[in-house]
């Protein structure tokens, strides 16, 4: 499978979730990474719990990581469960206020 990742772009991928009433946006790194810093409303579901969540079936998931990579791989996962899946890339290219 080849992962398109890269040219995720994190505002595009918020504004999609401001009009979209089902969407939950999900932070897909792990709880360290999350409590360093993370985007407003987010809540945390690490990759490796992906799989195995069983919450939030009939929301649209909009996933992000650092880089995108992960929420590429966790998009992939949501989707051969069922789940609408959005990956929003990564917030390494995100401006957070100070």
């Amino acid at each position: 499978m080849l992962f398109d990742w890269k040219r995720k772009d994190p505002y595009k991928g918020l504004e999609k979730l401001s009009q979209d009433p089902d969407g939950i946006l999900v932070d897909v790194r792990i709880p360290e990474e999350y409590h360093l810093k993370h985007l407003e409303g987010a809540i945390n579901i690490p990759l490796a719990d992906i799989k195995t969540y069983q919450n939030y079936k009939d929301k649209h998931w909009y996933v992000y990581c650092l880089d995108g990579f992960r929420a590429e791989i966790a998009m992939h996962r949501l989707r051969d469960k069922g789940i609408q899946a959005t990956n929003i890339g990564g917030i390494a290219r995100y401006r957070f206020d100070s």
